[in-house]
């Protein structure tokens, strides 16, 4: 089954994001700038949001790649980063989709290994985002995790009452 964590706000240049970026000072805000305007670069279908205080870039509506910054290091988060090909072995983290690279000043990085990572989920996301797709009903929630498998998810209200699934025709 595939997945995809939707975002249908994601807009083609969101204000709160360029904010969050400029606002993020010093090296790792230089560091979060920098990967994401690889993520914005990736094609003219890419969308952007702030989702749990990250710039988030979607393929669409389909999220592919995030950045943070924390005390003493910067991450590029990749939403389905455990099925990515890391011959490098940039990737951290041992969750079912999410992986990211853990960036600090002044370490060594194989910049061209990242950018290829980026590229290629991307590229995953593209590819998956032409699958059937499914329409989930609008709620609160402001994004939900969708499996890819022919079904319309709508949630009765409120959003912890009943799910009805339905073919999609």
């Amino acid at each position: 089954m595939n997945q995809l964590f939707l975002f249908p706000a994601a807009a083609q240049r969101d204000p709160a994001v360029d904010a969050w970026l400029t606002e993020c000072p010093g090296n790792l805000g230089e560091i979060a700038r920098r990967w994401f305007a690889v993520m914005r670069d990736c094609g003219d279908d890419v969308r952007e949001l702030l989702h749990d205080d990250q710039p988030t870039a979607c393929m669409g509506e389909a999220a592919f790649a995030c950045v943070d910054s924390f005390s003493f290091h910067a991450n590029v988060g990749f939403f389905r980063g455990a099925k990515l090909d890391d011959p490098a072995q940039l990737l951290q983290g041992t969750g079912k989709f999410m992986r990211h690279a853990k960036l600090r000043p002044g370490e060594d990085l194989n910049a061209s290994a990242l950018v290829q990572l980026i590229e290629a989920v991307y590229r995953d996301m593209q590819a998956r985002v032409g699958l059937p797709r499914v329409s989930a009903a609008s709620c609160d929630l402001g994004s939900r995790f969708v499996p890819q498998c022919g079904v319309d998810w709508t949630w009765d209200a409120p959003i912890l009452g009943p799910l009805r699934v339905q073919p999609v025709s």
